[in-house]
């Protein structure tokens, strides 16, 4: 009923692979994770045309100023919805009767659904002159849009989880592949340089022990995830996004087959070597970064690490009890309260955590 746990050495190869428990099929994994309308790609499943123009229409006129969309302005705004539409798409979407007879009456009833569509799954200027000069076909230029449309990588967290594990929160990017529902995918905005941010920032001891305050039961569903307190993108500076992504990106780049993730970060090297050591360390410098971010003084981390250490072995109250143990077998000490609170003593010395020479 369980795999056997994979030994650092095996890890250390940055060729090794786990083999899949199960499989999806290549192209239904495509579909899935394209960055497209859900909508879109139903009709594209159907084979339906007019279906696909019709999203597609929505999706450029989510393009343009949200002002204009407005109920007040929507007649003033025909002329340049139209001229958008067939600049865009061409005389397709009109003559297909995809937008009806009446353009203001087709805008008074899509305006908002655009609206929503540009904020969800947004078209960029790029993805405007893909389809702009994409195959004439519909069903082909949805199917060149769906490659177009692929993430190189993918980020999520575990489902199945609990309060006494080492870490509630799981979260971690990973390769484009088939997932199951336990393994939730999530899309955040694309804000330059925070991907590893917000990865760091789940995978923080000052987020996972109020994630252990709210969990109730073994799964970590979207409604759990969505009140942790994540920080803003304005609570992060230039040298703040710099320090993490040095950091996350030697944590994650140690295959192969996350080169895709490492190049979006900018680095183009072998990636980096598992060593459990030099991971600890990492994994306690950024711990120690977020909880002076979240605003944790230093009592209040020793509390987060073990309420015994500032409250006595006779507390009842215990919050890394599992990492803890395991620590204590393992190595005849809590090495992470040891490492975190190291961190933070040097990061209010103001001394430097070291650079990663990247």
């Amino acid at each position: 009923g369980s795999l056997p746990e994979t030994p650092d050495c095996v890890k250390a190869d940055p060729n090794h692979e786990p083999d899949p428990w199960s499989w999806a099929p290549e192209d239904e994994t495509a579909l899935r994770v394209a960055r497209m309308p859900s909508r879109l790609k139903q009709y594209y499943r159907k084979g339906n045309v007019k279906g696909c123009l019709k999203v597609l229409a929505e999706g450029v006129l989510g393009t343009l100023d949200p002002a204009e969309l407005e109920p007040g302005r929507q007649a003033r705004a025909v002329p340049a919805v139209e001229a958008r539409l067939r600049e865009v798409l061409g005389q397709r979407v009109l003559a297909r009767g995809v937008v009806g007879a009446r353009l203001q009456t087709w805008l008074g009833r899509v305006a908002d659904a655009a609206v929503r569509m540009q904020r969800d799954t947004p078209l960029n200027d790029d993805d405007i002159a893909f389809i702009r000069y994409g195959p004439s076909d519909p069903l082909e230029l949805v199917k060149a849009l769906i490659d177009h449309k692929q993430p190189r990588w993918l980020m999520g967290w575990r489902d199945i989880t609990n309060a006494t594990n080492e870490r509630t929160v799981v979260a971690s990017v990973f390769p484009r592949v088939g997932v199951g529902h336990t393994l939730p995918i999530m899309f955040p905005a694309e804000v330059d340089g925070l991907f590893p941010v917000l990865v760091a920032q789940l995978s923080s001891l000052t987020l996972d022990y109020v994630s252990r305050q709210k969990l109730a039961g073994t799964h970590l569903t979207y409604f759990y995830l969505q009140q942790l307190p994540v920080l803003t993108p304005k609570a992060f500076g230039k040298a703040d996004i710099a320090y993490i992504k040095n950091r996350v990106l030697e944590l994650t780049y140690t295959s192969y087959s996350m080169r895709p993730w490492a190049e979006a970060l900018g680095y183009t090297g072998e990636p980096f070597a598992f060593d459990p050591d030099r991971r600890a360390q990492l994994r306690a410098d950024l711990d120690a970064f977020f909880a002076q971010k979240y605003g944790v003084c230093r009592d209040e981390l020793r509390y987060i690490l073990d309420p015994a250490d500032t409250h006595g072995s006779a507390y009842p109250s215990e919050t890394f009890r599992g990492l803890k143990r395991n620590e204590m077998e393992r190595y005849g000490e809590y090495r992470t309260g040891q490492l975190v609170l190291a961190a933070w003593d040097r990061l209010e010395a103001g001394g430097e955590f070291g650079e990663l020479g990247l």
